[in-house]
């Protein structure tokens, strides 16, 4: 296995921490997984393209495992009503509706990733941050939250968009 897919691999352990601490009541080591996972996210693509290391399953690795953990991570805070249904089933929605046009239409052109998914991804892990700390300050909470529909509409939109041109 070459570093950018270890890298990515790292972050399927780190949502099982993620899970465990916040469990434990242990949120500041929740949100430092949370943190930790953002990071390993950025850093696999760019040793990726500083070494060369770019291919179809690292492409679609990453994609996949950046889904299992935003997943994984909304329905565990919907399962201890940190989280409303609407709002996670909202953000799923989006992640699989994206997926499946993209593999849809990466036959016909390849669709590179759009900096409003790289900007949602972001806000996203923000917001299960601050999930994290929901005790701490209910204010970041409510603004995470409104960023999160905010870029989850523009990703959309612009995806969407582009879909439209390829069709």
């Amino acid at each position: 296995m070459n570093l950018p897919n270890a890298l990515t691999s790292s972050r399927i352990l780190l949502l099982i921490l993620f899970i465990l601490f916040h469990y434990l009541n242990l949120p500041w080591l929740a949100l430092a997984m949370i943190i930790l996972a953002g990071l390993s996210d950025a850093l696999d693509g760019i040793v990726a393209r500083e070494k060369n290391k770019v291919t179809d399953f690292g492409i679609f690795y990453d994609q996949f495992v950046d889904k299992i953990f935003v997943i994984i991570a909304l329905l565990y805070f919907v399962s201890i009503d940190y989280l409303g249904f609407i709002l996670a089933a909202l953000l799923i929605f989006r992640e699989l509706a994206m997926t499946v046009l993209r593999n849809k239409y990466k036959k016909k052109k390849n669709i590179s990733p759009l900096i409003s998914g790289k900007i949602k991804m972001v806000l996203q892990m923000v917001l299960l941050g601050t999930l994290c700390l929901v005790s701490v300050h209910l204010i970041f909470l409510q603004i995470s939250f409104w960023l999160a529909i905010l870029t989850l509409i523009l990703s959309y939109y612009s995806f969407i968009r582009m879909w439209i041109k390829l069709a």
